[in-house]
């Protein structure tokens, strides 16, 4: 029970940890004028998520917590497991292209450096 207890604990550490790796990747993959697009984006699609998954887990633990009150958490632990497949895919993927997981930052060319 308390080996389970930890092992929740360590992948709700994990959940949490993706959006910050997953915004630290794309930052430095757009230029910089571009970030705070990207981050509005994030921020809409974030939100959106959050609604649409709160009602979908609503729904779906109504349905199977008279079937099994602890399928619930295992339907979870399989997203998270699904969405790190697909983070270790994105840093393989990327350092098969560029040589690095995240790629370097141009230096740009201000008013003070001249």
């Amino acid at each position: 029970m308390f080996l389970s207890a930890c092992s929740a604990a360590a992948a709700g550490t994990f959940g949490r940890a993706l959006i910050p790796m997953l915004r630290s990747i794309s930052s430095a993959s757009v230029e910089v004028d571009e970030q705070g697009t990207l981050f509005a984006g994030y921020a809409c699609v974030e939100l959106a998520g959050a609604a649409l998954f709160n009602i979908a887990v609503g729904k779906l633990y109504n349905t199977v917590a008279p079937i099994w009150n602890g399928i619930i958490f295992v339907i979870f632990a399989a997203v998270l497991c699904i969405v790190l497949l697909l983070l270790v895919f994105l840093a393989y993927r990327t350092k098969k292209e560029h040589g690095v997981i995240v790629t370097e930052r141009k230096t740009y060319r201000t008013f003070e450096n001249e």
